[in-house]
């Protein structure tokens, strides 16, 4: 198996090969195209380079998981760029650690990004649903301007990559998604930023102490679904969760800019303060030593 990384730049003109203007305003994303299977995946980051995003290899390393690719030989390329030079470098010394056959760090050829040319083209595509899913959400909330240092973004991005592995059919008739787990993705799904009612997983409290007139459904931002586990990610004015099922309001319900205003998280901390892991929801009136991490996105 081999995978391709590259990081990509968007402003609000679209995609650039590098930053222009020191004060502009763009966001810097680590994208990741797995070859085997096809699939896509992304980081938004803080800048580049280990320093500005520690929590970074361990994402990386547990989606290549997510592939099928925990034990096995393994080509990663990059071009050469010290900054993910080093990422390439850590990653390899995580899959050493964790008995992996073996990892290939390959490099393309300085100055010429077309020997990195399917990785180039994944930025393209990914790059282009960002945009389309950006103007989706800003005219379903009233056609006000998202700008790109919005908490949404980051998780926009994330739900762009993989809508892409999930229901693009590729050159072999199947998707990424059922070339990765056997099946073609089937769970149901909303609108990126849509408002929802969520039900939140029951905690070792609630099934000891059942309670009918509890409330069973509260209102979230559905944010998209995890490729390995399948869970809802919902985001709330207190973070980023992962939730049980989702319903579907009314189509007059189902859009507020004040509610995607007042979200709060991201990949790299879905609660702030409580690290990289998205973990599931807790009532708030059954918080203090019952949370319970959910699996890592």
């Amino acid at each position: 198996p081999r995978v391709g990384m590259d990081y990509m730049y968007m402003a609000e003109r679209g995609l650039v090969s590098k930053p222009e203007e020191p004060d502009a305003e763009y966001i810097t994303m680590l994208v990741m195209k797995d070859f085997w299977h096809k699939s896509i995946w992304i980081y938004p980051v803080e800048g580049k380079g280990m320093v500005k995003a520690s929590w970074l290899p361990k994402m990386v390393k547990e989606d290549l998981d997510t592939c099928g690719m925990n034990g096995c030989m393994l080509v990663v390329k990059t071009d050469q760029e010290p900054a993910i030079k080093e990422l390439q470098e850590e990653i390899a010394r995580r899959r050493g650690m964790e008995g992996a056959l073996g990892t290939v760090l390959e490099n393309s050829k300085m100055g010429d990004s077309s020997t990195n040319g399917r990785t180039e083209r994944a930025i393209q595509e990914v790059g282009g649903l960002i945009r389309t899913l950006k103007f989706a959400l800003e005219e379903n909330t009233g056609g006000e301007k998202i700008k790109l240092g919005h908490p949404v973004i980051p998780w926009l991005a994330k739900h762009a990559a993989a809508q892409i592995s999930r229901y693009q059919v590729r050159g072999n008739g199947r998707t990424s998604y059922q070339s990765i787990k056997g099946y073609l993705c089937r769970d149901p799904i909303a609108e990126f930023g849509e408002s929802v009612l969520f039900k939140p997983p029951k905690t070792k409290t609630e099934m000891r102490n059942k309670d009918a007139m509890a409330e069973r459904f509260l209102d979230g931002i559905w944010l998209g679904a995890d490729v390995k586990t399948g869970q809802n990610i919902v985001a709330t004015t207190s973070g980023v969760y992962y939730s049980g099922k989702i319903n579907r309001k009314a189509p007059s319900d189902r859009w507020s800019r004040e509610a995607i205003d007042a979200i709060k998280g991201c990949p790299q901390e879905p609660v702030p303060g409580q690290g990289s892991d998205i973990p599931n929801f807790v009532r708030p009136e059954l918080r203090g030593g019952e949370r319970e991490p959910g699996p890592a996105a």
